[in-house]
């Protein structure tokens, strides 16, 4: 958490509204921690492999 703290505190002296970040689907262990650090999902991506 102190990184993220770090994080938003460089975001807001550069002038930065909005932080994106992406993480696997499967990956619940980091969708539960970035819904706890106040992150929303805005969109999906879609792949197929070929």
């Amino acid at each position: 958490m102190q990184l993220m703290e770090k994080i938003y505190k460089i975001a807001e002296a550069k002038g930065i509204t909005l932080i994106e970040l992406d993480y696997w689907n499967e990956n619940e262990a980091a969708k539960k921690f970035y819904e706890r650090q106040g992150f929303s999902k805005r969109s999906e991506f879609a792949f197929r492999e070929v």
